[in-house]
């Protein structure tokens, strides 16, 4: 079948069976790239007492791993208890919510348990819910309460519950934070069997947990890198064949490269280049490079507002300049970079836009700037390491890589500044861009 035999209905079923760009994948057959990561998880919850923490850059598909991971442990009798954390969240707070899930969706099993187990703690649907009511937990004081909670919802909740505890990194106060560190051990020595799986943006679990890492023999650490190459142009290819279009390798190289390695981007990406060649209303069967553009430049128009302002804080009512030396800090696979390579970069970028380069001097003072307040930190230092910088957060150097594409500068994406391993793409792609293959003309320029 091509596109244009699907009607609209048919064709949205079908993007929602391969793309997620907006919520969390929770299947293993969509889960592009991390069936080690989720076989490393299965395992660790098969021990008793270790629960798992998912850790890295955000964007990079921690939640749709943990919730993935989470569907694949929970037993067929109930759904997994997702609690997602915001900063006023407190230990107290998220214990209470476990509990309130658990009796919410549990009625049948609470009734069933009260039937068959005369000498049951909670005697009735009803006398649980009283159980964690408000006033009941307002008095919620200790460590052990925590665990005899969780005890509770282990006998009501299913044969096999698991909780996943999302965006843990957003609870403000390191003090909160901390309590799962003693929590966690303490279910570990009490033989509870809920699992927990916690998901947060951070570098190093230390900065999660603080000091108080006593918990770290009961969690099996993730630290979830980038996409692969292959993972990310496998999620393009897959939704592509399924809508019956074939897709030129190039392009697959280019959509990998310029997604950064975050699902976000290739995700958001593939669903822009399908919807413009669905609304081209034609027999189209091969996806080409005007509709990658397309793609592309709607992409960036639909991104998340939080990604595109730091850009347009740093490049706003200043010259072109900053655009330029923005697209330089991203000209490369590795996320920290100093600033004889960033130059480097960027005389190389000035050549192919044939605009002469800033001295070095005045080069470095612009990428000074892109630190300051005026920049919205867009930029930052890296620590202990003179001269070398990084984006304040990864996922907006994605969206720098998109705008360099939209305004026909491909960056690189397979090379390093670092000697590394070569791969099987390096070796078949060289390093030189691939922005001559654009439609876009000289002197084109996509204002921010």
């Amino acid at each position: 079948m091509a596109i244009s035999d699907f009607n609209e209905q048919e064709f949205v079923e079908i993007l929602k069976k391969y793309l997620s760009p907006a919520k969390p994948i929770g299947s293993i057959e969509r889960l592009h790239g991390r069936s080690r990561a989720l076989r490393d998880i299965e395992k660790a919850l098969y021990a008793d007492g270790r629960n798992v923490f998912i850790y890295g850059d955000r964007g990079v598909g921690k939640s749709s791993l943990a919730q993935t991971a989470a569907n694949q442990y929970q037993s067929s009798d109930n759904k997994f208890i997702l609690v997602e954390c915001c900063p006023d969240s407190t230990f107290s707070s998220i214990i209470k919510s476990i509990a309130r899930k658990a009796v919410n969706n549990s009625s049948e099993r609470i009734e069933k348990i009260t039937k068959t187990k005369i000498s049951a703690k909670i005697l009735s649907y009803e006398s649980i819910n009283k159980s964690i009511s408000d006033n009941t937990l307002s008095s919620f004081d200790s460590i052990d309460h925590a665990s005899d909670i969780i005890q509770y919802v282990s006998e009501i909740h299913s044969e096999r519950p698991i909780v996943v505890i999302d965006e843990f990194d957003t609870i403000k106060s390191e003090e909160e934070r901390n309590l799962f560190s003693s929590f966690l051990k303490h279910l570990g020595d009490k033989d509870i069997k809920t699992k927990f799986i916690f998901a947060g943006i951070s570098q190093t679990l230390e900065s999660l947990l603080g000091a108080h890492m006593s918990s770290i023999r009961q969690l099996e650490t993730v630290r979830l890198e980038r996409l692969s190459w292959d993972a990310r142009w496998e999620i393009v290819d897959d939704v592509a064949k399924g809508l019956g279009l074939k897709i030129d390798r190039n392009l697959l190289i280019r959509i990998a490269g310029i997604s950064d390695g975050f699902p976000y981007y290739v995700h958001l990406i593939a669903e822009k280049i399908m919807w413009h060649i669905f609304e081209k209303n034609n027999s189209c069967i091969e996806i080409n490079i005007e509709d990658y553009y397309c793609g592309i430049n709607k992409a960036i128009d639909s991104i998340s507002p939080h990604l595109k302002h730091p850009y347009e804080k740093a490049t706003l009512a200043r010259d072109q300049q900053y655009h330029y030396v923005l697209w330089s800090m991203a000209d490369a696979y590795d996320l920290q970079r100093n600033t004889n390579n960033i130059y480097k970069s960027y005389v190389q970028i000035m050549k192919e836009i044939n605009e002469k380069a800033l001295e070095k001097p005045a080069f470095l003072r612009r990428l000074s700037t892109l630190k300051q307040k005026s920049s919205e930190f867009i930029l930052t230092g890296v620590y202990d390491r003179k001269g070398w910088y990084q984006f304040r957060e990864s996922m907006v150097r994605g969206y720098v890589r998109l705008f360099a594409e939209s305004n026909g500068i491909e960056l690189r994406a397979e090379t390093s500044d670092e000697p590394k391993m070569p791969t099987a793409l390096g070796r078949e792609k060289s390093s030189n861009r691939a922005h001559q293959s654009s439609t876009y003309p000289k002197g084109y320029w996509r204002s921010s």
